[in-house]
């Protein structure tokens, strides 16, 4: 540890402890490497590697019968290293309904917001018809074209490119 902090003031070396410390770089395991692990190491190491992996992860939660019966310590180390929002609940955690429930309520957030885009979407779309039919009848009116247009907020191009869009309506 001391070889770590070489630019440290002297009179500080005799308070800092000078331990081996051993790193894993998780990213590097490989699944040989996995097999040394007996423990819920194993399942909170994995996790952690194929988090981003969405394939690599669900065929670990799906062949690795620990994953079933994790403790809450272990669901609490893999909730902070990965960031997941993971409900711990309970003494112990079934991974794979965690996860089936976070990817439910994704699904439920997908469509709230594709709603919400596709009714502002429609709204936008219903003014766009309401000002090309402002423009039609005021034309049947015998109105000045240009007057129509500047009631209803449209320029020629654009009444243009309506017309076409619009025509059966």
């Amino acid at each position: 540890m001391k070889e770590l902090l070489k630019n440290t003031d002297p009179k500080l070396l005799p308070f800092i402890s000078d331990y081996k410390m051993n790193l894993i770089d998780i990213a590097q395991l490989t699944e040989n490497d996995f097999s040394k692990f007996h423990s819920e190491t194993k399942q909170i190491f994995e996790f952690i590697k194929y988090s981003k992996n969405d394939d690599e992860l669900q065929k670990i939660l799906t062949t690795d019968d620990g994953f079933k019966t994790l403790s809450r310590d272990a669901a609490i180390v893999i909730k902070a290293c990965t960031n997941l929002d993971l409900e711990i609940d309970k003494e112990e955690i079934d991974m794979c309904e965690a996860i089936k429930k976070i990817q439910d309520k994704a699904i439920l957030k997908g469509r709230e917001e594709g709603r919400e885009e596709g009714f502002e979407s429609g709204i936008i779309h219903g003014s766009r018809v309401e000002k090309y039919k402002t423009v039609e009848r005021a034309l049947k009116k015998n109105l000045d074209i240009s007057i129509a247009l500047s009631v209803a907020g449209l320029t020629e191009e654009e009444y243009e490119e309506m017309k076409n869009k619009y025509k059966d309506l």
